[in-house]
């Protein structure tokens, strides 16, 4: 097995010195991003991350890290690709369905285990304490919330029909009333912005490209495979001491995973086409 994957690591070497990165490749699928840390959670100490083609791609803390890391190009601000998927994640989905709620917590332990592959005082350990600090509070958050709409509830039962509207929009595992606020925010930004005529098209060009692209990301997963991948990140927990089991979980969600990042790219590639 170490022997094989020492061997893959040297093709990717060598693949990765002859190609020109584009920058539509660190483009991420939000939810795949934070599930792909998630797993990370169960790497080998000293595992450290890049972003390829549409994917985080884990680098074993073999003799070849460091230069798949250098001919993938990755430095300190490769780790900035992630940040907005961990936004997007925070406000897209419903962080109290316990599918979402646990699949953060997997992700907060990975990024964890990430930092403890850098120096504690580097500026790339304190990137990843914010990330960290990000969902958290964004747990949080979401936590009070409902507690806070619970006990209004109870004291203004007379609202109970409104009340169990709202709650509606929130239950499974998407936030439904954030995808309204954005398409708002997005029309305010296009109508009430006064720039020069080539920079304004420009602008709403990328508009459009982007809520292409997001209203892509919140289709890409549905409430079953969601369910699945919490499910195998759960049984991973549970068989950290059987390497060969881990293995075959990790193996089954990778697979999933794979194809998620395949039709982002898809996507993108389409995208570019019919807008350029």
């Amino acid at each position: 097995m170490a022997e094989k994957s020492i061997a893959k690591s040297a093709l990717e070497f060598l693949n990765n010195v002859f190609l020109e990165r584009d920058p539509r490749n660190s483009i991420l699928d939000p939810l795949t991003c934070i599930i792909r840390l998630g797993i990370l959670g169960f790497k080998d100490t000293g595992t450290k991350v890049s972003v390829a083609d549409n994917s985080i791609k884990f680098n074993n803390p073999n003799v070849f890290q460091g230069a798949k890391r250098w001919s993938m190009g990755d430095n300190r601000e490769d780790l900035h690709n992630i940040y907005n998927p961990i936004k997007k994640v925070t406000s897209w989905f419903n962080l109290n369905a316990n599918e979402i709620n646990g699949i953060i917590r997997f992700a907060i332990r990975g990024i964890h285990l990430l930092k403890s592959s850098y120096n504690q005082n580097s500026i790339i350990c304190h990137t990843l304490n914010l990330y960290i600090q990000e969902l958290e509070i964004a747990l949080e958050k979401a936590k009070l919330n409902t507690n806070n709409t619970h006990s209004h509830s109870h004291s203004h039962s007379h609202s109970q029909g409104h009340k169990s509207h709202k709650t509606r929009s929130k239950r499974g595992n998407y936030n439904q009333e954030t995808e309204n606020e954005e398409e708002a925010e997005t029309a305010v930004a296009v109508t009430t912005a006064q720039p020069e005529p080539t920079s304004f098209f420009l602008e709403v060009e990328q508009e459009v490209k982007n809520k292409h692209i997001y209203e892509f990301f919140r289709t890409l997963w549905n409430e079953n495979e969601i369910t699945i991948c919490y499910n195998l990140l759960t049984e991973m927990n549970k068989c950290q001491d059987k390497p060969e089991e881990l293995e075959n979980y990790i193996r089954s969600i990778d697979a999933i995973l794979s194809m998620k990042e395949l039709k982002t790219k898809e996507l993108l590639t389409q995208t570019s086409t019919i807008l350029e």
